[in-house]
């Protein structure tokens, strides 16, 4: 593990040897500066893209939840107009029922049942 710590030192002393030869050039200065600059907008324009695809993946999840809760409701409408539509075919049937009693009742005289013997 020693080497590996000495080996990365040696890395480290070199780059900063690297940079020290850039800043005795002023257009390699402006150059770095300019890299550093283009480095950090990148890190910034990949960090508001990875928020707006979190953004897209959450309204996605949102709408399929959406698109889940319409169908359920439109399930639960349809089976309740299934029942309202039976409930009303009933309704009539027995509005039907009553009518015809009623008719029936109607169309009899009012006379005691008498049996007589003639």
């Amino acid at each position: 593990m020693d080497k590996e710590v000495d080996r990365m030192n040696v890395k480290n002393k070199k780059a900063k040897q690297d940079d020290s030869e850039i800043d005795d050039y002023p257009n390699c200065k402006k150059k770095k500066l300019a890299i550093e600059k283009m480095t950090e907008e990148l890190i910034k324009m990949r960090r508001m893209l990875e928020v707006e695809r979190k953004a897209r993946h959450k309204a996605s999840l949102n709408s399929t939840d959406a698109k889940e809760k319409c169908l359920d409701m439109g399930t639960t409408l349809f089976k309740i107009a299934q029942v309202l539509h039976e409930a009303n075919e009933h309704l009539r049937s027995i509005e039907a029922y009553i009518e015809a009693a009623i008719n029936l009742s109607s169309n009899e005289p009012n006379m005691p049942n008498i049996i007589r013997i003639d």
